[in-house]
């Protein structure tokens, strides 16, 4: 019930009107429903009490790391990280490894990250998806744009969401700029 609250708080920031996707670093946090916030840190303390730790637990305390934040410069990323090595130990999925590594990126930036990514065992799994690409792409965004593009592109081939698309296309456009 906590994570459910919890990311349904910031429902109305993470798409625009016009169907376009927001990414977190670019919400209006005023549009979060604090009450929501609130009622997701109470189920997060009354599911504290136990003796069992959940998936749920730690993505919970993620998304409240999130929330807690006032800006997205404010976001404690090494606590995320922290959370996050907690659920690749109960949860060792592809999907969870690879959102483990976007915060490595932020915490240690692009060659740590590129060392973990080419170690992981997840890596040939992490080949079929979009999300790799869009991370690659950011990734190299500040040191080789050619690759960056290359990445993103790969990244449009691989999802069939329209909305993924434009966000990765946009993404692409704000390479020229640099």
């Amino acid at each position: 019930m906590a994570l459910m609250c919890l990311h349904a708080a910031r429902i109305n920031s993470r798409i625009s009107p016009e169907g376009e996707i927001i990414l977190l670093a670019q919400q209006d946090r005023s549009q979060w429903n604090r009450q929501l916030i609130e009622e997701g840190n109470n189920w997060m303390n009354k599911a504290a009490s136990g003796d069992s730790l959940s998936s749920y637990h730690i993505e919970a305390a993620i998304a409240f790391e999130h929330c807690i934040a006032l800006r997205f410069e404010d976001t404690n990323w090494q606590q995320i990280l922290s959370y996050y090595d907690m659920l690749v130990q109960i949860h060792p999925t592809p999907f969870v490894a690879l959102n483990r590594m976007t915060v490595v990126f932020k915490i240690s930036g692009p060659a740590q990250t590129l060392e973990q990514l080419q170690q992981s065992p997840f890596l040939k799994e992490w080949e079929k998806h979009y999300i790799y690409y869009s991370l690659l792409g950011e990734i190299y965004s500040s040191s080789d744009v050619e690759k960056a593009k290359a990445n993103f592109l790969i990244a449009i081939s691989l999802t069939g969401a329209k909305a993924e698309k434009k966000l990765l296309r946009k993404k692409m456009e704000g390479l020229d700029i640099l």
